[in-house]
């Protein structure tokens, strides 16, 4: 008998046990998605964030140009048109 409720005791703790850590892995599992929501938010901001970077990238380089490259009559002219195509 004595055996049969040191068992029975065991299997109370065992499940008891078991209980909590199932607990503890769903919130393992949900801080893991959260985690992985936030990556990808991340990732598509970065990649709109390089687009956006590559489509500039012309303007600031004809803005550039046409600023600082010390350009005569006819080429600032050039410059200025190629910074207004490129900075629409």
């Amino acid at each position: 008998m004595t055996l049969f409720l040191v068992a029975g005791n065991d299997h109370e703790s065992a499940v008891a046990r078991f209980d909590e850590r199932q607990n503890e892995l769903t919130s393992v599992n949900d801080q893991v998605a959260t985690a992985e929501a936030e990556r990808q938010r991340a990732e598509e901001r970065n990649k709109a964030l390089k687009s956006d970077n590559a489509d500039m990238t012309g303007c600031v380089e004809a803005m550039r140009h046409y600023l600082w490259d010390g350009l005569a009559d006819a080429a600032r002219t050039a410059a200025v048109r190629e910074v207004f195509t490129k900075c629409q």
